[in-house]
């Protein structure tokens, strides 16, 4: 089973190495001192801070601004998120090591704005094919996870929250309550399943040129190893088209 997933883009990715290097280039007369007082999560040579979020109208990233923070707040807000900014080396690669944490603030506002307006994919679900779906993400949820910050993994980490908000949801749902989010969603979910039929098309395209071609060996993290081979490629295409982190 595939649901409507989430993309970001190596623009996006070259935006963040972006703000990273605009960071370092106002943090290069610290003192080792001042570095060794400064804030950070973990150890290592990394700087706390504070990553701002910009969006355009239509919700896509506009950019990002790292600032430096003294203690820590809350790690995920709804402008950004708290994260350690390794300070040596190329800001391409620091932009990199920032992917879980922003990848995770992602995740979160596609949430918060799916759940603002009332708008549930899995809606027409029934009990047993909720549980079931449940179930076949249930590697996501071990601690040998991979839990990798590609975009079919983080589209996958998006369907595993989707799931435990309508089961949450639907503890506390009459049959009539339900009927009735059904018909308020009929738009929503035509619009969900032509996204997915759509991108399952290209991802079958991709593979088959892909497999034409010399020395490509499909792959897709181990953590979807139960998947069947549909959404398998669906996960490694998008994985292929999103940030390369």
């Amino acid at each position: 089973m595939i649901t409507t997933g989430i993309h970001v883009s190596n623009a996006v990715l070259a935006k963040l190495a972006s703000a990273i290097a605009d960071l370092h280039r106002r943090t290069a007369d610290m003192s080792m001192a001042d570095w060794r007082k400064a804030y950070r999560e973990r150890s290592g040579p990394t700087l706390g801070c504070f990553v701002y979020v910009d969006f355009t109208a239509s919700g896509t990233v506009k950019g990002f601004t790292a600032r430096q923070i003294e203690k820590s707040q809350e790690k995920f807000r709804e402008r950004g998120f708290e994260t350690d900014v390794h300070m040596l080396g190329p800001s391409r690669f620091a932009a990199k090591f920032l992917a879980r944490d922003c990848g995770e603030f992602l995740i979160r506002r596609e949430i918060r704005g799916r759940n603002k307006a009332n708008q549930r994919e899995l809606v027409s679900l029934t009990d047993d094919e909720l549980s079931a779906a449940a179930s076949e993400l249930m590697p996501l949820s071990s601690w040998l996870a991979l839990k990798g910050d590609s975009c079919g993994s983080l589209s996958e980490k998006l369907r595993q929250r989707l799931i435990e908000k309508e089961l949450e949801v639907r503890g506390n749902e009459s049959n009539h309550q339900r009927m009735k989010a059904m018909a308020e969603n009929a738009d929503y979910l035509a619009a969900c399943s032509k996204i997915v039929a759509a991108q399952s098309a290209a991802a079958q395209e991709w593979r088959r040129k892909k497999e034409a071609g010399h020395y490509f060996i499909f792959r897709v993290n181990r953590d979807f190893d139960n998947r069947s081979d549909a959404d398998q490629t669906v996960i490694a295409y998008r994985d292929a088209q999103g940030w390369q982190v």
